[in-house]
C-alpha cells in the first residue's frame, strides 16, 4: 500500500548535493545527454538498484528514456518501460500527477511485474511524477530489492530531484523542438530551392524523399502519383531493389491510400500489419513494414497522389512526425505543379504563336470577308484539321459564311436553323463541345456527307461570343492525328475571342463608313447652309450652299468663328442661349446674317452638339426666312388693306339697317327677321373685322387695354346670348354652370367678350347637330377660370398646341371652313391680360377650351395702360 509520509529535515550535505544536481542539469539541454546524467546524479543521492527516467511525447507515449540497473545504463530500455508505463505503477502515477511510496511492491495491485523478469527485482520504490511548468513530462523512479527501504527524506529528496528534472526536461524539449524546427526548415529551404531548380520529375522527387530523411527516420518512403483508378509509383528511397518498387501500383480506392486520398489529410498508422485496409505487395521491404505515414500531395485543390514514409518499428511516428511529412508532401506537389507547369507551358508555346500570327493577320483588315477568311485558315492549319468553317447568327439561322477544306464550296452560304446539327446547337446554347464520334452524336447532322461523300469522323465547335451572346460558331473537323488535343476547345476558344472582335470591328467599319457615307451625301447636298465647328465656335466644315449664301470660298470660312456670320451678341459658347449645346441640348433661334454685299438675311438656326471620329462639334443650319418673312409682310399688309376696305362699308351696312328697323313697321315679323338675321350677319362680319385688326395690334403691343370691374358672370351671359341663335338652328343645348354672384374683375371687357363669343361659336361650329355644349365659370381667390366644353370630333394631341397659331386650323373632311384666326386672338388677348388659354382633348369625344385671367384688386386703378403680348 501506499506510505504516507511527512517531509523530514534533509541533511545539510544533501542539500548540497541536491543544490549541484540542480546546478549541473539546468545547464544541458541535450536531452540524450540529460537524461543518463540525471539518473547517475540521483544514483549518488538516493542509491537504488533500478533507477529509471521516461519522457513522454503529446499522446502519452515513450519518447526518450533512461534505465540505471544495478549502477549500469541499460542499452535499449524503451521497450521495456513502455510495456511498464501502459500496465504498472509509472502509468498510474502519470494519470493521477501523484508522488507514490510503495514499502512492499508485491503488495499493491498497482505493481507491473514483466513476464521475462529480466530487470532486478524491486521490493519497495518510490515513483514521482516529472511535472513541467503546466503538464506532466515524464515519469522517475527509485526502486531497492529490500522492504521499506526508503525513509521520508528519501521520498522528499526524490521529491525534489523529480522537480528539478521535469523543469530541465521540459527546456531540452523546448530546445530540441527548436533546433528540430530550425533544422526542418532549413531542409525544406534546401528542397524548395531544388524544387525551383529543375522541372523534371524524375530528379526532384528522390531528392525531395533524401532530404525528408534528414529530419523523419524511415526505413523507406515513396511519391505514388494518381493516373486514372490507380497509384503508380514515381519515386522510392530505401528499397534494396528500386527498379522492382518503381514498377509497382495501386488501386487508387481501397486500402490506406484511398482514405488518405479521400480525406484529404495526412494518416498515421502506429502498426499496419494489424490494419485491414494494408495493401502489400511482393517487394520484401513492404512486408516488414509496420508503422506508416501518407500524405496527400495536393495541387489546385485536387489530390494527384501521396508521399507514403515506412518504418519497420511500431508506433514510431507521432503527429508531429505526420505535420513535416506533410510538409514535404507540400513541396512535391509544388515540384509536381511546375512540372506540370513547365509541360503545359510547351504545349500551349505553339498556341500562343499561332495565335499572335492570327491576331496579327485579322486585325491588319478591316474587309469583313478577308477577317472570315483568315480565321478559317488558320483554324485549319493550328489544330492540323482536314475542314474548317465560320457561320454567323442571321435572325433565327445560322448561315456558312466562310470554309476551307474538301467540301468547302457547298458549304458556304448554306443556313440551317439555329438549334439544328452540332453547328447549331452550339450557337443556340452557348456552349463549347468536342464531339469524338460525330456518327453517334444525334445532334450531328449527315446530310452534307451523304451529299458530297465527305465523312466527318470528329469534330469541335465552340461559340464566337460577344459580350457572352453567342453570334457565330467556329467548327474544326477530322483531326490528322485521330483524336483531339486536351487543349483544343481552350485554343480554339481563344481564336473564337479573337474573331469576335475582329468581326465587331470589322462590321463597325462597314457601317461608320456607309454612316459617313450618308453624312457627306446630305451635308453637301442639303439644300440649307450648314457650318460645323469645334466647341470653341471656330469653323470646321462648311457644305456647297452655305459657300453660296454666305458668299465665301469653303478656305475663307474655315477657320473663322461661327459669331463673325451670325448676329449673336457673344463671342463665347458657354453662355447665353448657347450654354444648352455644350450638354447636348440642340437649340433654335432667329437672327440676322449679314452677307457679303451688306444686305441682312433673316435665318433661323438650328444648332446641336455631334460626335465625329471621337471628337466633338456643333452643327449649324442657317434656315433661309427671305421668303417666309416676305410673305408674312405680304399677308400683313394685305390684313392691314382689306381691314380698312371693309370697316367703312361695314359701318354703312349696320347703320342702314339700324334705320330700317327704326322705321319699318314693327309689327311686321318677316321683315323684323330679315333685319335680325342681317344685322346680325354684319356684326359677325364687324367682330372679325375688329379682331384682324386688334390682332395685328395685339402681336405688335400697341393695343391699349382699358381695364374695368367687370361682372365676368354677366360677361359670359351676354357672349352666351350672342350665340344662342346660331346653336338654335343647329338644335344644339347650352348648358351653362355660372355662380350667380361672381367676383369683380378688371378687364378689357369688349377683348374678353369676344374672346368668349370666339370660343362658343368655335364649339358651335364643330358641334354635330343636336348636340350639347357646356359653359362653365369658377372663382378662386388668384385666378378665374371660363371653359367651353363640346361633344365634337375633339382636337389630336400633336395640334393642341399648334392651333392657337395664326392661320393654323385643323384639317378634316367636311369640316367648317375658317382663316384660322380666331384662336390666335383669343390666345394673344387672354395673354395680354396676364392669363394663360389652353385645350383639352382626351380619348372621349369633344374638346375643353379653357382661359384663366388673373383676379387683380378692386382698388387697383383702371385706366388704360399700353398692352404687351406674353411671349
Amino acid at each position: 500500500m501506499t506510505q504516507s509520509f511527512e517531509a523530514p529535515v534533509i541533511e545539510q550535505s544533501r542539500l548540497a548535493l541536491l543544490y549541484q544536481i540542480s546546478r549541473e542539469i539546468s545547464s544541458r539541454l541535450d536531452i540524450d545527454e540529460l537524461l543518463p546524467r540525471l539518473l547517475q546524479l540521483s544514483q549518488s543521492l538516493i542509491p537504488g538498484e533500478t533507477n529509471s527516467l521516461i519522457v513522454l511525447d503529446e499522446m502519452g507515449r515513450v519518447r526518450h528514456s533512461a534505465l540505471l540497473l544495478n549502477g549500469q545504463l541499460h542499452p535499449d530500455p524503451a521497450a521495456k518501460l513502455s510495456e511498464i508505463l501502459q500496465r504498472g505503477l509509472s502509468g498510474w502515477v502519470v494519470r493521477n500527477r501523484e508522488t507514490v511510496y510503495l514499502p512492499d511492491t508485491m503488495a499493491d495491485p498497482r505493481w507491473y511485474r514483466q513476464p521475462d523478469d529480466s530487470m532486478v527485482r524491486a521490493g519497495s520504490i518510490v515513483v514521482v511524477p516529472l511535472v513541467g511548468r503546466e503538464q506532466v513530462v515524464g515519469v522517475m523512479s527509485v526502486g531497492r530489492v529490500a522492504l521499506a527501504a526508503f525513509q521520508p527524506d528519501d521520498v522528499a529528496l526524490t521529491a525534489a530531484v523529480a522537480a528539478q528534472a521535469g523543469i530541465a526536461i521540459e527546456n531540452a524539449q523546448l530546445f530540441a523542438a527548436e533546433r528540430r524546427g530550425r533544422e526542418i526548415s532549413n531542409t525544406l529551404r534546401e528542397v524548395a530551392r531544388t524544387v525551383n531548380a529543375t522541372l523534371k520529375l524524375e530528379q526532384v522527387l528522390p531528392l525531395v524523399l533524401e532530404q525528408l530523411a534528414r529530419v523523419v527516420a524511415y526505413d523507406s518512403a515513396s511519391v505514388l502519383l494518381r493516373k486514372g483508378d490507380r497509384l503508380q509509383v514515381a519515386a522510392v528511397h530505401g528499397f534494396e531493389d528500386a527498379h522492382a518498387a518503381m514498377q509497382l501500383s495501386f488501386d487508387a480506392h481501397s486500402g490506406l491510400s484511398a482514405r488518405v486520398l479521400a480525406e484529404r489529410r495526412s494518416v498515421v498508422v502506429d502498426d499496419v500489419q494489424r490494419s485491414p485496409e494494408w495493401q502489400a505487395s511482393e517487394i520484401p521491404e513492404t512486408q516488414a513494414i509496420r508503422a506508416w505515414i501518407g500524405a496527400p500531395l495536393i495541387v489546385k485543390d485536387q489530390v494527384m497522389g501521396l508521399l507514403a514514409v515506412d518504418s519497420h518499428q511500431a508506433s514510431a511516428y507521432s503527429a508531429e512526425d505526420s505535420q513535416v511529412v506533410a510538409a514535404f508532401a507540400e513541396q512535391a506537389a509544388v515540384a509536381l505543379l511546375n512540372a506540370r507547369l513547365f509541360a503545359d507551358s510547351e504545349r500551349r508555346s505553339y498556341g500562343l504563336r499561332a495565335l499572335a500570327a492570327t491576331a496579327q493577320a485579322i486585325n491588319g483588315t478591316f474587309d469583313l470577308n478577308e477577317v472570315l477568311r483568315l480565321v478559317v485558315y488558320h483554324a485549319q492549319e493550328w489544330f492540323g484539321m482536314e475542314g474548317a468553317s465560320l457561320a454567323l447568327v442571321q435572325g433565327n439561322q445560322l448561315v456558312f459564311k466562310e470554309a476551307v477544306g474538301p467540301v468547302a464550296d457547298r458549304l458556304r452560304d448554306v443556313s440551317i436553323e439555329l438549334g439544328a446539327g452540332v453547328a447549331g446547337w452550339v450557337a443556340q446554347h452557348n456552349e463549347p463541345i468536342i464531339v469524338p464520334d460525330a456518327r453517334a452524336d444525334e445532334r450531328f447532322f449527315s446530310g452534307l456527307d451523304e451529299q458530297t461523300g465527305f465523312v466527318t469522323r470528329a469534330l469541335a465547335c465552340v461559340p464566337i461570343r460577344i459580350q457572352n451572346r453567342a453570334i457565330g460558331v467556329i467548327e474544326v473537323v477530322n483531326p490528322a492525328s485521330g483524336e483531339f488535343d486536351p487543349d483544343t476547345l481552350r485554343l480554339l476558344d481563344s481564336l473564337a475571342s479573337l474573331a469576335g472582335t475582329a468581326i465587331v470591328q470589322a462590321q463597325r467599319v462597314a457601317e461608320l463608313q456607309a454612316a459617313e457615307n450618308r453624312y457627306v451625301g446630305l451635308f453637301e447636298d442639303s439644300l440649307d447652309p450648314i457650318v460645323v465647328t469645334n466647341l470653341a465656335g471656330v469653323i470646321t466644315d462648311a457644305n456647297r450652299r452655305a459657300c453660296e449664301f454666305f458668299g465665301l470660298t469653303r478656305p475663307e470660312l474655315l477657320g473663322m468663328r461661327v459669331n463673325t456670320l451670325h448676329q449673336v451678341g457673344t463671342n463665347s459658347l458657354d453662355t447665353g442661349r448657347y450654354a444648352p449645346l455644350l450638354s447636348g441640348e440642340p437649340i433654335s433661334y432667329q437672327t440676322y446674317i449679314t452677307a457679303r454685299d451688306g444686305k441682312a438675311v433673316p435665318v433661323e438656326v438650328h444648332a446641336k452638339l455631334i460626335e465625329r471620329g471621337g471628337e466633338k462639334f456643333i452643327h449649324w443650319i442657317q434656315h433661309d426666312l427671305s421668303d417666309r418673312v416676305s410673305l408674312e409682310e405680304l399677308r400683313n399688309d394685305m390684313m392691314s388693306m382689306i381691314v380698312h376696305d371693309l370697316r367703312s362699308p361695314l359701318g354703312n351696312i349696320l347703320s342702314a339697317l339700324d334705320m330700317l328697323r327704326k322705321t319699318l313697321p314693327a309689327d311686321d315679323e318677316m321683315l323684323n327677321s330679315l333685319l335680325s338675321i342681317a344685322g346680325r350677319a354684319a356684326a359677325r362680319l364687324s367682330r372679325l373685322v375688329d379682331s384682324l385688326l386688334d390682332l395685328r395690334r395685339l402681336e405688335t403691343g400697341e393695343v391699349m387695354l382699358n381695364r374695368m370691374a367687370v361682372n365676368p358672370a354677366a360677361l359670359l351671359t351676354e357672349a352666351v346670348e350672342q350665340v344662342q341663335p346660331t346653336a338654335d338652328a343647329k338644335a344644339i343645348q347650352l348648358h351653362m354652370a355660372i355662380p350667380v354672384n361672381a367676383a369683380l374683375v378688371l378687364l378689357d371687357s369688349d377683348l374678353i367678350r369676344r374672346v368668349m363669343i370666339n370660343l362658343l361659336d368655335n364649339a358651335v361650329k364643330y358641334t354635330p347637330r343636336a348636340g350639347s355644349i357646356t359653359v362653365g365659370l369658377k372663382s378662386g381667390r388668384a385666378q378665374l377660370t371660363v371653359s367651353v366644353r363640346d361633344n365634337g370630333p375633339g382636337i389630336p394631341e400633336g395640334e393642341q398646341q399648334r392651333i392657337f397659331d395664326k392661320f393654323t386650323r385643323v384639317h378634316r373632311d367636311a369640316a367648317p371652313e375658317g382663316l384660322g384666326l380666331g384662336l390666335a386672338f383669343c390666345k394673344l388677348a387672354v395673354e395680354a391680360h396676364g392669363g394663360r388659354i389652353w385645350v383639352d382633348s382626351g380619348r372621349k369625344p369633344g374638346a375643353t377650351f379653357s382661359f384663366t385671367l388673373p383676379m387683380q384688386a378692386r382698388e387697383e386703378k383702371s385706366a388704360a395702360r399700353p398692352m404687351r403680348p406674353a411671349r
